[in-house]
């Protein structure tokens, strides 16, 4: 199973591992902090440990990709492209079925993939400043 992350409610952190959407309520929980057996346990989403509220507009999934510096890339992220034909700003979205990156300054979207993240750089998310 894939990480989601969400923007917490009561601090505006960013906060890592599962998504759980419960009514107009929506939790990313630690992944490290729940057991199978806590999730039986639970009473409801409060009581689990690690739980985090965050804002639904900010969840979002990771797409099991890596940027040249390694680091991991979720929905929403804006990342840096160059190479010798292009440079420019693209937002990750999920896109038929993919991930794919769009240009920022066009409609131009292409799937992500290994040889394309080599040339990418993740410089923020479409949410900083947001919340």
């Amino acid at each position: 199973m894939r990480n989601y992350r969400g923007k917490r409610i009561d601090n505006g952190e960013w906060v890592y591992g599962w998504y759980l959407g419960s009514g107009d309520k929506h939790y990313i929980v630690d992944c490290f902090g729940v057991t199978s057996t806590a999730l039986v346990l639970a009473h409801s989403i409060a009581d689990l440990p690690g739980y985090h509220e965050v804002h639904s507009s900010t969840v979002g999934q990771s797409t099991g990709q890596k940027d040249r510096a390694k680091k991991e890339t979720y929905g929403g992220d804006l990342l840096k492209y160059s190479d010798r034909n292009r440079d420019g700003l693209i937002e990750v979205i999920w896109h038929e079925g993919g991930w794919y990156g769009q240009y920022q300054d066009s409609n131009f979207v292409y799937l992500l993939n290994n040889y394309e993240m080599e040339r990418c750089e993740v410089i923020g998310t479409i949410h900083d400043g947001e919340i």
